[in-house]
């Protein structure tokens, strides 16, 4: 996760640059434009988008993500559901309130022979 803005740096031909006869160097040329694009990562953007994951755990090994996909869209739409370590799965909802409706409604609950731990990742 990047935690601050990060820039970047190009060097584009100017359309008065002559054409190199070999290679140019790895540095930039005088004849050539530096441009920089700054991104800065939005905190409430971010924050939004955190509170949106939510890690499952002790989730049956032969539980697809397919079947969790269908088990919390009773809560909100799914965005996404990905295995991220043996049993533990991490699902992404589309909203902070489905993310927590899903926690109130399916923290503690049995699937099969186990009891499963949800959580705002």
């Amino acid at each position: 996760r990047v935690q601050g803005p990060m820039v970047f740096q190009f060097s584009i031909p100017s359309s008065k640059a002559k054409p190199f006869s070999k290679p140019s160097p790895p540095n930039f040329s005088p004849s050539r434009e530096t441009v920089s694009v700054v991104s800065v990562p939005h905190a409430a953007e971010d924050a939004k988008a955190s509170s949106c994951r939510l890690l499952v755990e002790s989730v049956p090994i032969e539980m697809w993500e397919s079947a969790l996909v269908r088990l919390f869209s009773d809560y909100g739409v799914v965005k996404s559901a990905r295995t991220v370590c043996g049993r533990s799965r991490e699902v992404e909802m589309e909203t902070e309130e489905g993310a927590q409706a899903a926690v109130a409604g399916l923290h503690g609950s049995s699937l099969g022979k186990v009891t499963i731990s949800v959580k705002i990742a």
